[in-house]
């Protein structure tokens, strides 16, 4: 992602939109569907479940999950750009382990 002129705020959003996305394709392809309410916080729940391999990273989506919420829906400003970059680099590795978790688990949806 090119992030160049974004605001950390913005960053982050979108760095947690992929998050999640990558997370709800695990959640998914395993057989779970995330209640419609809290789906953000349900989604990152059943990562875990759908293998506890990823429990350290569903509570840290967990977390930036309140931390996009206060951006979005509080006030602007609230994320630094460390926190935006350590977001998106850990959702750069997600996208890879998601990836080859689903080419070993399930070859025909690749």
């Amino acid at each position: 992602m090119d992030s160049a002129g974004l605001s950390a705020d913005a960053q982050f959003v979108m760095a947690y939109d992929a998050a999640r996305t990558l997370s709800l394709l695990i959640v998914r392809a395993s057989g779970h569907r995330p209640r419609t309410v809290g789906r953000h916080y349900n989604t990152f729940l059943a990562l875990e479940v759908a293998d506890p391999a990823f429990a350290n990273l569903s509570t840290y989506f967990d977390g930036c999950r309140m931390k996009r919420n206060s951006c979005e829906y509080d006030f602007a400003g609230g994320v630094s750009d460390t926190d935006a970059e350590g977001l998106l680099t850990a959702v750069r590795q997600f996208a890879v382990d998601v990836e080859a978790w689903i080419r070993a688990r399930y070859p025909n949806l690749v």
